[in-house]
């Protein structure tokens, strides 16, 4: 498990949707095996999937993410993470239209 290159939320989205064509051309030079992202990220790329669902970027994002290293945590809990975000995220702006 050793990375050379950890992402943080913002560069993983740019290697997913491929928006940097600098970006794009750096990485294309890099092992995927020398990229890694943190547990945070992967539940923060799901939360989004989650809040704007789309089977084509899903795949997307689970073909990267089983292509770079993961650094652990209870994995389990991005799903419940990313479920229980956007769950607050609706009571709240349910909330916010009472007020």
């Amino acid at each position: 498990m050793n990375a050379r290159y950890l992402l943080d939320t913002s560069a993983a989205s740019y290697a997913i949707t491929k928006k940097s064509l600098a970006f794009d051309h750096h990485l294309a030079k890099v092992p995927m095996t020398e990229i890694g992202v943190s547990t945070v990220t992967e539940a923060e790329l799901r939360y989004g999937l989650a809040r704007r669902p789309s089977p084509a970027l899903q795949a997307t994002v689970d073909t990267f993410l089983l292509a770079v290293t993961v650094f652990p945590w209870i994995r389990k809990q991005h799903t419940i993470t990313a479920s229980f975000a956007l769950d607050l995220n609706a009571w709240g702006n349910f909330w916010a239209a009472w007020t």
